[in-house]
């Protein structure tokens, strides 16, 4: 599995098909560089005096399905002892440059894969938008999958396995109304051309230029949407709204 790119440079290395491999590529929003992630791990590692063994991008069991955090499991170099950081503002500035499209390589903002016709057996994705639609999914809060069949080779896989999953059939039109990158390229952030220079020299003003200064309000915020996400009246409520 992989983006669709990767996708298609594996199939232009081996050149011909073959009956046993099985090519899932992801709804990519764009892929940014090592270097700017690494910098990233370099400032938490620094910050929390440890070493960052595992670091869940977008993790759900932060704030839910909507993927708007991260997460990071440090060893503290001394003693050994290992915490869960849910909020830095690295991974904060980091999460918010890559949503605003200022981190993609140039060649994503003009990404020849978006379109319908896949290059994969399996196209994979979150099903953005789907509570909304009149779906009774009673495990809507947990997150719900977008899977697209593309080839015999898919489909032949999929009836395999869809028989222990929940399933319904939806059409492409729907499913790219609220997917956008299906179809759309990830538009160029206005500080794509300075995001690097400045997590390469400055981090500091990384963290400015893509948090702002109210650094403080920003982590009320995170903490009063983790408390409500996260209380037993909104999962009743978001239980009761995806089956009425």
């Amino acid at each position: 599995m992989g983006t669709p790119c990767q996708v298609a440079g594996l199939k232009l290395f081996l050149r011909h098909e073959y009956a046993t491999l099985l090519t899932s590529d992801v709804v990519c929003h764009g892929t940014p560089s090592q270097a700017v992630f690494d910098c990233v791990i370099k400032q938490i590692e620094k910050r929390n005096k440890g070493i960052v063994q595992k670091y869940s991008f977008r993790d759900k069991s932060v704030l839910g399905w909507n993927c708007a955090s991260s997460s990071s499991l440090i060893r503290n170099s001394k003693n050994g002892t290992i915490k869960v950081l849910q909020y830095s503002s690295a991974m904060r500035a980091y999460f918010k440059a890559f949503i605003g499209g200022h981190l993609m390589r140039y060649s994503c903002y003009q990404c020849p894969f978006t379109t319908e016709q896949r290059c994969s057996d399996i196209t994979l994705a979150d099903f953005w938008g789907l509570p909304r639609q009149q779906f009774k999914y009673f495990n809507v809060l947990k997150g719900v999958s977008l899977v697209m069949i593309n080839t015999v080779n898919g489909e032949s896989f999929w009836n395999d396995i869809s028989k222990e999953l929940v399933v319904r059939d939806e059409n492409f039109e729907n499913a790219s109304k609220t997917n956008r990158n299906l179809l759309h390229s990830s538009q160029k952030g206005s500080y794509r051309d300075v995001a690097y220079p400045l997590a390469f020299s400055d981090f500091n003003k990384f963290e400015n230029t893509f948090l702002g200064k109210n650094l403080q309000k920003d982590h009320i915020k995170f903490l009063l949407n983790r408390f409500i996400r996260h209380s037993i009246a909104y999962k009743v409520y978001r239980f009761i709204r995806s089956i009425i």
